[in-house]
């Protein structure tokens, strides 16, 4: 008869006959392990939160050239975090997340001086000229990552800093819903892009693998003490009770400061901004972030990973 030797404890055994050892107990054991984690390696999801783009507003640091150069290092960079998350995964889509403020606007009231709105070269760089721009750059980081996505998902919500100046205008007037929608104009025979938009209300939500975020700007937020954290975890218990879609994570923009907090059980993703030394988040004590958060979501673990990616060109 047909002899097997177990190749723990050197033991013959006979084809139908049970055996039983401390190794083929232990690799039972690990082999079932294994086969019952089969969801680790399923498919995910990315998720790229974009805004605070404001390519109108110029620092020592920051004006329309580099606003450029920071779209083409994000756009590189959701690339490869993609190539380096499916090397044993599959990530087939990608979700944009645009939380607004994609323009810094135009002079209104004391905030901002023509001074401020120009390229290093001085060049006269108005509302119009921003939008085109936005539109410019958006449209190639879609067009980049389609090589490597096989859907694309834009579901965008409104900022403050395109909002309509004029007190009888309508709400839904904002330059970051026009941006919205000459993008999915762009994009219309594309089936691989697809757009939600919707400019009668402040917010979206937003399911990946069937994992819901709600997408605010975050100018709706009121801050005490001059830090918007308790406002935060207030507002986002408010939001449970009065939205009427359920939601478990929230990601907001506005603040320009990347942060991360959970908020009485709510995970919230603060984004950065693309600049980080203008004075809006000095004067409030907050630190500027010129840095995006892009994060994987899991069908049955929900967002599992997060990557910050840093804008600025590193200094040697």
């Amino acid at each position: 008869m047909l002899k097997l030797k177990c190749p723990f404890c050197d033991s013959e055994y006979g084809l139908t006959e049970p055996h039983s050892c401390l190794g083929m107990t232990m690799a039972g054991r690990l082999s079932a392990f294994k086969s019952a984690k089969p969801d680790l390696h399923s498919p995910e999801e990315m998720v790229l939160l974009l805004s605070d783009l404001q390519p109108g507003l110029r620092t020592e640091t920051y004006n329309v050239d580099e606003f450029v150069a920071r779209m083409r290092r994000l756009t590189s960079a959701v690339i490869r975090l993609r190539e380096i998350h499916a090397a044993d995964r599959a990530i087939e889509t990608l979700h944009i997340a645009a939380l607004g403020d994609f323009v810094e606007g135009e002079p209104f009231t004391h905030r901002i001086n023509l001074s401020e709105m120009a390229t290093k070269d001085d060049r006269p760089f108005d509302i119009l000229a921003q939008k085109r721009l936005v539109v410019e750059e958006c449209s190639n980081l879609i067009e980049k990552c389609s090589t490597v996505f096989k859907r694309i998902r834009f579901t965008g919500v409104y900022g403050n800093h395109g909002a309509a100046r004029s007190l009888d205008a309508s709400k839904r007037s904002n330059d970051d819903t026009e941006i919205y929608y000459a993008l999915a104009d762009r994009f219309r025979g594309d089936s691989k892009v697809v757009f939600e938009i919707d400019p009668n209300r402040f917010y979206q939500i937003l399911e990946v693998c069937g994992h819901k975020f709600l997408l605010v700007h975050g100018h709706q937020v009121r801050m005490w003490t001059r830090t918007p954290l308790y406002g935060i975890i207030n507002i986002v218990t408010l939001w449970h009770q009065a939205i009427p879609d359920p939601f478990e994570y929230v990601l907001l923009g506005h603040f320009h400061a990347l942060n991360y907090l959970n908020a009485v059980g709510t995970p919230v993703y603060l984004n950065g901004a693309f600049v980080d030394d203008d004075e809006y988040g000095m004067v409030r004590g907050l630190k500027a972030t010129a840095a995006q958060w892009v994060s994987g979501v899991h069908p049955k673990y929900g967002a599992v990973w997060e990557r910050r990616v840093w804008l600025k060109k590193e200094e040697k």
